[in-house]
């Protein structure tokens, strides 16, 4: 409940109240006026308590509710960060602003790094022409279930890098033919294994390229009627691992893996496309729909959603 009075014809907003008592000015918590007999209050002051907390550390996992003491009644609660505030996995954010009784503000003043876990990367695909794996998703740098303000003058809110998809591997079937004559033949193959994913950036790890892929050839025969006769080259190459994401960014696919005969005589060209997905960039503040309010935005790596 606020309070206006009139100065210099205009009306001004009594925040603070105070009357002399002693020749000392104290401060008012309530003003009442009597109107029909009922008293009826005018100025309540904010009673709710302020925490005021200061991180200047290396820390992670920060569960501001848990720090402020997991109130039960609404809280102001200003945190000032100067150092760095990471997460270990993808599934939690570095800072969790979640928990506090309705009504309760929370101010984050970051002059230093607040940092998202970086998604893994997918795993290779198989020699057997198997699929490579997906990357994984970054993590968050803040969570919030509440309405909360940001001063990030000097600091910086980075979403973790998605992971690289994984190569898919790559496998040919063919007739090889032995060394007697007339010749002869047996069937076999040949056959790679993809590349791994890269690793997406996050606190306390870099992003790393995708593993490389592999190739191989060898003669392959056909039956001309009468002999095993050498036609051509069979030739398999798996595909390279995604590199994983930078801050705030999408890893890359993997590639897919190929067996071709070259010159193809009846003999089909086989392209294994099940590459691995890349993994999604984490975000910089995952809001869960409610309202940043955003004094100085400083680095920001990644959405705000």
């Amino acid at each position: 409940m606020t309070m206006h009075v009139k100065v210099s014809a205009a009306w001004k907003e009594v925040t603070e109240p105070s009357v002399k008592v002693g020749g000392a000015w104290k401060p008012i918590a309530n003003i009442y006026r009597k109107i029909a007999g009922e008293w009826v209050p005018v100025f309540e002051a904010n009673t709710m308590e302020l925490i005021e907390l200061t991180q200047a550390s290396t820390v992670t996992n920060y569960n501001l509710f848990g720090r402020a003491g997991s109130p039960t009644e609404a809280v102001h609660v200003r945190l000032t960060n100067t150092g760095t505030i990471g997460a270990t996995s993808t599934g939690t954010a570095a800072l969790r602003i979640l928990g506090f009784p309705s009504g309760s503000i929370v101010e984050i003043i970051n002059q230093g790094e607040i940092q998202g876990a970086g998604g893994d990367g997918g795993d290779a695909g198989s020699s057997n022409s198997g699929a490579g794996g997906d990357g994984g998703n970054g993590g968050d740098a803040i969570e919030a279930d509440q309405d909360f303000t940001l001063n990030n003058l000097g600091g910086a809110i980075r979403g973790g890098g998605g992971g690289g998809g994984g190569g898919a591997g790559a496998r040919a079937n063919y007739w090889k033919a032995s060394g007697s004559f007339p010749p002869s033949a047996t069937y076999t193959y040949i056959r790679e294994a993809g590349g791994a994913g890269g690793r997406g950036r996050g606190y306390s790890q870099s992003a790393q390229s995708g593993g490389a892929g592999a190739s191989a050839s060898d003669r392959y025969r056909e039956y001309d009627g009468l002999y095993w006769i050498a036609i051509g080259d069979v030739i398999v190459e798996s595909g390279a691992g995604g590199a994983g994401g930078d801050w705030g960014s999408n890893g890359d696919h993997g590639i897919r893996g190929e067996s071709r005969f070259d010159p193809d005589v009846g003999s089909d060209t086989v392209a294994y496309p099940a590459r691995g997905d890349r993994g999604s960039a984490g975000k910089a503040i995952e809001d869960n729909g409610n309202t940043v309010t955003i004094t100085n935005l400083g680095t920001v790596n990644g959405a705000i959603t």
